[in-house]
């Protein structure tokens, strides 16, 4: 996997990746709060001990239409991210908080 592909430690609060193809992305600690990925491609992508939800505010990062096929999400954050009509075949979700996911 190319370091292009690989981001740690970013804060990527309110950034929009919507449609965008991020397949094969893997993200370690990284903030996603906010985050739309409505619609992105992230096939065999890995979340590693991100957080996608503020507590203060009550933003939370939006998976949407996304296609999360073969993707995995370790340790993470997610409490009420959307994740509503994905497309999830293979998905998995290892030691997550996943608290009024929609």
């Amino acid at each position: 996997m190319s370091d292009e592909l690989t981001w740690r430690g970013r804060d990527l609060t309110g950034e929009s990746f919507a449609g965008v193809d991020l397949s094969g992305v893997q993200l370690e600690d990284c903030r996603i709060v906010g985050c739309s990925f409505r619609g992105a491609d992230l096939r065999e992508a890995r979340f590693a001990d991100c957080v996608a939800f503020d507590p203060d505010t009550d933003a939370c990062a939006d998976f949407s239409f996304a296609n999360l096929r073969d993707a995995v999400f370790l340790r993470c954050d997610l409490t009420a991210a959307e994740f509503q009509n994905v497309s999830g075949y293979d998905l998995c979700f290892e030691h997550c908080q996943l608290g009024g996911v929609n």
